[in-house]
């Protein structure tokens, strides 16, 4: 039994004697373990942390997307409004439109109503004219406009429903000058039932005989369709009221200035050495002396252009396009060649660098027109001195107003200066007109540049031209010159034109 125990002891010695050997390998692995265990807590503290902040991250989100989705959901509410109130003003907007439409819709047929009326009135009227005078046997009708008659001199002025003209107490006799168009050709023209003659272009000058104090004064003119129109009015004698009546004629030039008409440029274009066509002799003379008098003697800003070809002029109309504002005036001074294209009567102004037979470096006065209708100056007048310049014009202006106050000059210049402007000053109408026949100058450009030297007030293009069309005359018959050359006044073609006035008005000093 004892020897049972003993090996018993000693198994158990031998047990513990390998366990004591086997216990430095346990606490190696067990030191391993904790290092594992310590490095695996710290890796899950790592993870748990990045865990942490991506939670607050997804959070931070959460909250800026709930922030945007707001902020997004409040523009969509206030746009939503704003599409309402949009909706509303644009409808009251179609509303206000439809209800002007309607308006102007019966206006414009109130309006065509009257028209047509004033127009069968004047068809009656013209019938009734027609029949009294009969066209004469073989002349051939064609539909080609009525007659008109102008008169230049004496001014008239209509009183108690006729239209007079003073005169001195101590003349016998009164001059009448006028112009006759009639473009179906002119029958018969008479003053005071006597046959008067016409020149080559329809102006006329006759002497009156001043007999008592009224003389009537009946010009008739009729067409070779059997168009009759008259024009009648008195010339008084009135001792007590002659000088008043003189005093209101003349009133118009005791107007020396009139204020705020804006700054004056001048484009002035002279063109006389061309390399297709034949030289000129003149428009470089009279365009350096109308640079000088406009420059000096009315204070405007000159640019002047000899011998331009068409990227010179066109440039410089573009560049008044550009700088003059709506309180400018310009004046556009040309003279050369002009041509016209007989199949649609458009005009040309022809720089020097123009080729014959070919019009791609011509400029047509529509195209001039088109500048200058979108300028903003609002004062334009074109001076054309060449063949053909009439074709730049519209239609014929509205005749002289005269027997008006100084006060009432002064009144209307104001009125005019104001509105729109786009005349056309031409040498002549739709045919080749005199390079020279004023000593150095052009006939056109030695009668422009004497009315504007000889003004002292102010001076409406009307005038100008009235006294141009005047020293022409003149000086044809003067010289016995055989042509037939007849300036010409009007609003131009296409170039928005609104019944205003170019005024001329002298440098202080």
């Amino acid at each position: 039994q004892d020897a049972a125990i003993m090996a018993q002891l000693k198994a158990v010695e031998e047990e513990r004697s390998a366990m004591t050997q086997q216990l430095p390998d346990s606490d190696q692995q067990v030191a391993t373990l904790s290092g594992e265990l310590e490095g695996a807590r710290q890796s899950l503290d790592a993870t748990a942390t990045k865990y942490a902040e991506a939670l607050n991250e997804l959070e931070q989100r959460k909250v800026l997307h709930d922030m945007e989705t707001r902020r997004l959901q409040q523009e969509r509410d206030q746009l939503a409004e704003q599409a309402k109130v949009d909706v509303a003003e644009i409808n009251k907007l179609k509303a206000e439109l439809e209800k002007q439409e309607a308006q102007y819709t019966e206006q414009i047929q109130t309006l065509t109503k009257k028209y047509n009326e004033s127009q069968a009135r004047v068809q009656q009227v013209a019938q009734q004219l027609s029949a009294a005078v009969a066209p004469a046997p073989g002349i051939e009708v064609a539909a080609t406009g009525s007659p008109a008659i102008e008169l230049i001199e004496p001014p008239v002025t209509l009183a108690r429903g006729a239209y007079t003209a003073s005169v001195a107490e101590d003349i016998e006799k009164r001059e009448i000058i006028g112009k006759v168009t009639a473009p179906a050709g002119v029958l018969r023209f008479n003053i005071n039932e006597e046959p008067a003659e016409l020149d080559a272009t329809g102006l006329f000058s006759q002497w009156i005989t001043i007999a008592g104090s009224k003389t009537p004064v009946s010009m008739v003119v009729v067409d070779r369709q059997g168009q009759r129109v008259s024009l009648d009015f008195n010339l008084f004698r009135r001792v007590d009221e002659v000088a008043n009546d003189r005093a209101s004629d003349e009133s118009s030039n005791s107007v020396k200035r009139i204020g705020g008409l804006g700054d004056y440029h001048a484009l002035v274009i002279g063109n006389s050495s061309y390399s297709n066509f034949p030289q000129l002799i003149t428009p470089s003379i009279d365009a350096k002396e109308v640079t000088k008098v406009l420059k000096e003697k009315y204070g405007y800003k000159t640019k002047l252009l000899l011998d331009a070809n068409r990227y010179d002029i066109l440039s410089a109309l573009n560049e008044y396009r550009k700088k003059l504002n709506k309180e400018d005036n310009l004046l556009v001074y040309y003279a050369g060649h002009g041509e016209i294209d007989d199949v649609n009567a458009q005009g040309y102004w022809l720089p020097v660098d123009s080729e014959k037979d070919n019009s791609a470096n011509w400029i047509s006065t529509r195209s001039i027109s088109d500048i200058l209708n979108i300028m903003s100056a609002k004062h334009v007048m074109v001076v054309a001195d060449s063949c053909y310049s009439g074709a730049m014009t519209r239609s014929a202006l509205a005749r002289l107003q005269a027997g008006k106050t100084y006060d009432e000059w002064v009144k209307w210049y104001k009125k005019v200066s104001k509105l729109r402007t786009r005349m056309v000053l031409s040498s002549g109408g739709e045919e080749p007109v005199n390079d020279g026949g004023g000593g150095k100058h052009s006939l056109f450009a030695q009668a422009f540049l004497q009315a504007l030297r000889e003004n002292d007030a102010v001076l409406d293009g009307y005038k100008l031209y009235l006294r141009i069309a005047e020293l022409t005359k003149q000086r044809i018959n003067d010289q016995g010159l055989d042509i037939r050359q007849s300036p010409q006044y009007a609003p131009i073609q296409f170039a928005g034109h609104e019944a205003g006035e170019f005024l001329f008005q002298r440098v202080e000093g």
